[in-house]
């Protein structure tokens, strides 16, 4: 039985082709076909060659073994068991670790808790609250669910609130659609220079009546500013769904 076999890494005079006896079993051993001379040949052109492919073969395999020891995996800084380590009442370490934002989703209202920001124990009767890192700023929400409280009493209500605590309110927005469901009223007080900035968002949804107030520190950064706006940004209330 004979066989064709053909060599691409010939000499310099071009392609060779040898025909060569398949090797057959004689007394338990195997007859192995000749080597070719460009291979005993280590100053021949094939042999070169072959040694450099296999040389940057092993380049190769070696620097993606490098690469591989060197994987650490993702960062734990990012992933949010990071965020839950941290616990209630973590802004104040100031962990800027967590990169995006994370969706709070409760049956009567969603909003995005902006990166960085963490949930603290809300105040007596408050539904929600959150502070940005260093306590830069932070977030409370008051859900009230009183549906003879018209959105006119409900705003009237929560400027009184807001003076009393501020020493000053007035309406600084107002989006006002066919009903108190697609109302949205912005509150804010007068602050002096130097003082925390008050801002409170009014909305309402069903018998629900939404009260979220955001602070801003004098000395806050741009972050703890994004942040504030993500969060009135991102707050639906869903309350005439539960």
């Amino acid at each position: 039985m004979r066989a064709v076999v053909c060599n691409a890494f010939g000499p310099p005079e071009g392609l060779v082709v040898e025909e060569v006896d398949e090797a057959e079993p004689v007394a338990g051993k195997l007859r192995a076909p000749s080597l070719p001379n460009w291979i005993r040949d280590p100053h021949s052109r094939g042999f070169r060659i072959v040694s450099l492919g296999i040389g940057a073969a092993l380049v190769v395999g070696a620097l993606a073994l490098i690469q591989g020891s060197g994987d650490s995996g993702p960062d734990p800084a990012a992933t949010p068991a990071s965020q839950a380590a941290a616990g209630p009442g973590g802004a104040g370490g100031g962990n800027g670790g967590d990169r995006s934002a994370k969706l709070i989703r409760q049956s009567s209202f969603s909003l995005a808790l902006p990166p960085g920001w963490q949930r603290t124990d809300p105040p007596g009767g408050a539904t929600f609250a959150a502070a940005a890192p260093g306590n830069q700023a932070d977030a409370r929400l008051w859900v009230t669910q009183d549906p003879k409280l018209t959105f006119a009493e409900f705003q009237a209500d929560s400027l009184e609130q807001l003076r009393s605590l501020a020493g000053s309110a007035k309406v600084i927005d107002q989006v006002t659609g066919p009903s108190a469901d697609d109302t949205v009223v912005t509150l804010a007080a007068d602050a002096p220079p130097g003082s925390p900035a008050y801002e409170v968002t009014l909305r309402a949804s069903g018998p629900y009546r939404y009260y979220l107030a955001t602070t801003l520190q004098p000395d806050a950064g741009s972050a703890a500013a994004g942040g504030v706006a993500l969060i009135k940004k991102s707050f639906i209330p869903t309350g005439a769904g539960s």
